[in-house]
C-alpha cells in the first residue's frame, strides 16, 4: 500500500513512453553483489545491460532509481570478518561495532574490493512479468517450468542501462586479473570514502538494495578508479 503510488506512476510512465524525472537531477546508487548475484551480473547483467532485483528481498530504495540516474555495482574480493564492511581507520583504539553487536578492532578488519563498475540508468525501476529477453536471465527456474504464471516469477523488477559508450562518469571493470582495491584505501578521514563504505555495508546487510550516495561521495570514488 505504502509503494502503491510509486508503482502506478512508474507503470504509466512507462506505457505513455514518458520520462519520469527529477527537479534536483541524477542521483548516484550504490548496489553489493553478493553470493549467488555475482553470476547473474557477470552472465546476464554485463552483456544485456539489464539488473533485476528478487521480489522476496523486500528492497526498500529502487522505485527511486530513475533514468540518468547512476548505479555503481561492488563484489568483495574478501571481507573478514563477515558483513564488517568499514572503513580504514589510522587511530589505534579505532573499534566499529558489529552489525550484530560487540565490536571489533580496527585491525582485524580485512575487505578488499575485485569488480567496481558504473552503469547509466537508461530505464530506472520498472515491473516486466514476461519470459522474453532479456527479462527472462534471472530466472531460469521459472523459465523451464512448464506453468510460467506471472504471479510465481521471483525477478519481476528491473533496471536497465545504457549501452557502454564513453559517458563521462560510466567506469566498466577491466583490470587485470587480481587487481583489487583494498580497505586502506577507503579511509576514515574522508567523509565521502566514509559515505561510501557505510552505504556498501548497508547494500550487502539487505542483501544487494540499492543505496543513495551525494555526488561528491560518488566523484571520490571516480576519482579512486581512475588511478588503477
Amino acid at each position: 500500500t505504502k509503494k502503491s503510488y510509486s508503482i502506478v506512476s512508474q507503470a504509466l510512465a512507462n506505457k505513455l513512453g514518458s520520462k519520469p524525472t527529477r527537479l534536483s537531477g541524477e542521483k548516484f546508487w550504490i548496489t553489493c553483489i553478493v553470493s549467488a548475484s555475482s553470476k547473474h551480473y557477470l552472465e546476464h547483467s554485463r552483456p544485456h545491460n539489464i539488473w533485476a532485483f528478487r521480489d522476496n528481498n523486500n528492497p526498500k530504495n529502487i522505485m527511486n532509481i530513475l533514468d540518468g540516474d547512476y548505479m555503481i555495482f561492488i563484489r568483495l574480493n574478501h571481507c573478514e570478518p563477515g558483513r564488517a564492511v568499514y572503513p580504514y581507520s589510522s587511530k589505534p583504539n579505532a573499534k566499529f561495532e558489529k552489525s550484530r553487536g560487540g565490536f571489533l578492532l580496527n585491525n582485524e578488519i580485512s575487505w578488499s574490493i575485485d569488480l567496481l563498475d558504473i552503469r547509466k540508468v537508461n530505464k530506472g525501476y520498472h515491473l516486466n512479468y514476461s519470459d522474453k529477453a532479456p527479462y527472462h536471465g534471472f530466472d531460469d527456474e521459472w523459465i523451464n517450468s512448464n506453468n510460467k504464471l506471472p504471479e510465481t516469477k521471483n525477478y519481476t523488477q528491473f533496471i536497465t542501462f545504457n549501452k557502454p559508450n564513453g559517458d563521462q562518469f560510466e567506469y566498466i571493470w577491466n583490470n587485470p586479473k587480481g587487481t583489487i582495491l583494498d580497505r586502506i584505501l577507503f579511509k576514515d578521514d574522508d567523509k565521502n570514502i566514509e559515505e561510501f563504505v557505510n552505504a556498501l555495508r548497508a547494500s550487502m546487510n539487505t542483501r544487494g538494495d540499492a543505496i543513495e550516495i551525494s555526488r561528491s561521495s560518488f566523484e571520490s570514488i571516480l576519482h579512486l578508479v581512475g588511478e588503477l
